[in-house]
């Protein structure tokens, strides 16, 4: 069965309201926020739900949860000394 949108052309009726193709970037002040919870060790879902709290955002407008995982993973893993395995690992060595 071919695809229903093989060649067909996206138009747009209204200009200058919404861009599908728009990323949603972690602004400085949003990332500082994300490390300052995942110091206190929240999950990476709660701190999500916490930005849109904190700064007044719809969920759709929200980072997604992978790139909130990201930060928060990248940030333990570099600043907080990492997870338990690592110290295992250590240990071993």
């Amino acid at each position: 069965m071919p695809c229903a949108w093989r060649m067909k052309l996206l138009v747009c009726q209204e200009t200058s309201s919404v861009d599908i193709y728009e990323l949603v970037f972690v602004t400085p002040s949003q990332r500082e926020f994300i490390k300052e919870l995942a110091r206190e060790n929240l999950t990476p879902v709660r701190i999500r739900n916490a930005l849109g709290r904190k700064f007044g955002m719809r969920p759709s407008a929200l980072s997604s949860l992978r790139t909130v995982q990201n930060i928060v993973h990248h940030y333990r893993r570099t600043q907080l000394g990492g997870t338990a395995t690592r110290k295992k690992i250590l240990e071993a060595v």
